[in-house]
């Protein structure tokens, strides 16, 4: 897929910036801080590479079939936004169990401080990230009792389980055998000479089923779901945290400039 570089491929950065790596995991005494850091840390990137991947398959949305007919290009489409869906929610899943995991550095006084001094918005992000973590919902808040049975529903069904999948396979029949949606049982895929022209279609068919059936989705609406919308204010979140941590190490960030060129490695800040 050929994209123009002012298309949504270009990357839109801040400044490039640096602070001396010594900030982290040179003192013993915070090491179990700055493990929990540079793993939100990375939690972030991939929540933004999977985000970002989104919108670039939402750029370029093929035209939907209209009812009893089939498209190859629709189906290929709504494979990637299942794809990307389903690894949303486990990596928001991963993000959870390392919260259950590492609970007390999550209250430890450092991260706790840094935690205080954030928006009051970005609070509660992490305050609903916390009770999903802990699987204590107040039964009375409907929207974060709802992300915590999507969450549960696609990690445990459909997210990265290829050994045990008695899942798919459940949904694979009611995809195909005596469906309404899918009335001739045609299981469908796509076929030619090299590997990227070869699509089976038939095993996103099974995911589908599942997400329309338990989850009240459609490839249309992915874009609305709560689970989506919510990762991206995790992801949000989580970014102003690491840098309010880094702010409280003094990590002492400079600034080089505009991340459109290149830097020479030691070049001195002008």
């Amino acid at each position: 897929m050929a994209l123009k570089e002012d298309s949504v491929l270009h990357y839109n950065l801040g400044k490039l910036a640096y602070f001396s790596s010594k900030k982290l995991f040179s003192d013993p005494t915070r090491k179990d801080q700055d493990d929990f850091i540079l793993s939100l840390s990375l939690a972030h990137n991939d929540f933004k590479a999977l985000l970002f991947f989104w919108e670039v398959v939402g750029e370029f949305p093929p035209k939907s079939p209209n009812n009893g007919y089939v498209s190859a290009r629709f189906g290929q489409y709504s494979s990637y936004r299942w794809m990307l869906y389903r690894y949303l929610a486990g990596a928001l899943n991963e993000v959870l169990v390392l919260l259950e995991k590492k609970k007390e550095v999550l209250e430890d006084s450092e991260i706790a401080r840094a935690m205080a001094k954030l928006d009051t918005s970005y609070q509660h992000t992490w305050e609903q990230l916390k009770s999903l973590a802990r699987n204590i919902v107040d039964e009375r808040d409907e929207e974060t009792k709802q992300l915590r049975n999507k969450i549960s529903n696609v990690r445990d069904n459909i997210s990265f389980h290829y050994c045990d999948n008695s899942h798919l396979s459940d949904n694979y029949k009611k995809a195909f055998f005596n469906s309404t949606i899918r009335p001739d049982g045609r299981a469908y895929f796509t076929n030619g000479s090299s590997l990227e022209q070869i699509s089976f279609l038939f095993a996103d068919a099974a995911v589908e089923t599942f997400l329309i059936e338990k989850m009240g989705m459609t490839p249309s609406n992915p874009d609305t779901d709560p689970l989506r919308k919510f990762v991206k204010a995790a992801y949000i979140s989580i970014g102003q945290l690491v840098l309010q941590y880094l702010k409280q190490v003094q990590a002492d960030v400079v600034t080089l400039g505009p991340s459109d060129r290149e830097y020479e490695v030691g070049e001195p800040v002008s």
